[in-house]
């Protein structure tokens, strides 16, 4: 029971059938499920919470809360910990305690593959409609970017959310019978496509990162090199058919503005920024990067214990 809460929470952040089925909009499904993990992960004797990151999410409570209050946005730091705590923490605690098998995390891996799957699947219903307008009521942005539902509303946070799906494609494609090959080398090219439709020029940067540090772990740096110059003509050709990569292109260059503006708030605000979520409030557009909306945001205090998270996260990966 504990783990199928677990899939009813990721079912209700991924997919999210509570904004497209009739009888399901509007009840607060995500929470439910969520609270229904944390009170299975509460009553497993082996629940453990000796990982280095919780820790340093722990102590991020207080810095959002610091930043508030330095800020004079007293009220909005407390809204901002309850989103933490609801989206962030205990999200990474029950999934980390109730993930514990590696059959367990074989599943929600092919659920994540699945999702992807759905999503591109609505994406591409968007670009059939005359509306731009798919099955669940996304709707394409910019008139030729493909989104989905909730947090995945903008293309590039889909896009990256696909990039991240990919390697789980290949992960299977290498375990699993020659019969099953064929279905998630499709839907690997199915996702591959559907970061193709929303045209986001870092889920591009991201998806070729992904495949030259697979070579680089195959065959090493020297033929690794060699094959990305047999590649790059190829490599430019995909590259030409997104939005250009370009400082000099509006939406560039509005990005370097932002992240101009995003140094001179750490450099007003060093300890503890100037608040979550706050960013906007200084410069009409957000940094489209984490790094800097991070350290203006909740200042170097909070920069270290975030940096401090993913190092972590991918040294125990390795």
């Amino acid at each position: 029971m504990a783990f199928l809460a677990l899939l009813s929470y990721l079912l209700f952040v991924f997919i999210r059938p509570q904004e497209f089925v009739s009888f399901l909009i509007g009840l607060p499904l995500v929470k439910i499920a969520l609270i229904a993990a944390a009170l299975f992960m509460m009553a497993d004797k082996k629940r453990r919470f000796d990982a280095p990151q919780n820790t340093l999410l722990f102590f991020l409570i207080p810095v959002i809360l610091s930043a508030g209050i330095m800020n004079g946005i007293i009220s909005t730091a407390i809204d901002s910990v309850v989103l933490f705590l609801t989206t962030i923490l205990m999200p990474f605690l029950v999934v980390q305690n109730l993930i514990n098998t590696q059959k367990k995390q074989q599943i929600v891996m092919l659920f994540l593959i699945f999702a992807a799957m759905v999503m591109v699947n609505d994406g591409m219903a968007q670009k059939a409609s005359e509306a731009g307008v798919g099955w669940s009521g996304a709707m394409l942005s910019q008139g030729t970017r493909i989104t989905y539902l909730g947090i995945f509303n903008d293309p590039n946070d889909l896009g990256m959310f696909l990039v991240m799906v990919m390697p789980l494609t290949l992960y299977f494609y290498q375990r699993v019978a020659f019969v099953l090959k064929i279905p998630m080398l499709a839907s690997s090219a199915f996702i591959l496509y559907g970061i193709y439709l929303t045209n986001s020029r870092g889920a591009l940067l991201g998806a070729m990162s992904q495949v030259g540090l697979w070579f680089f772990n195959r065959y090493g740096l020297k033929k690794s090199m060699i094959l990305g110059l047999v590649a790059a003509p190829a490599a430019l050709l995909v590259m030409s058919m997104f939005r250009a990569i370009d400082s000099e292109e509006e939406s560039a260059e509005g990005r370097l503005e932002a992240w101009y503006e995003g140094f001179q708030l750490l450099f007003w605000k060093p300890v503890v920024g100037v608040g979550m979520g706050q960013f906007t409030d200084h410069h009409y557009l957000t940094a489209h990067n984490s790094f800097v909306l991070v350290f203006s945001e909740l200042g170097l205090s909070g920069f270290y214990l975030w940096v401090a998270f993913l190092t972590f996260s991918a040294y125990m990966l390795l």
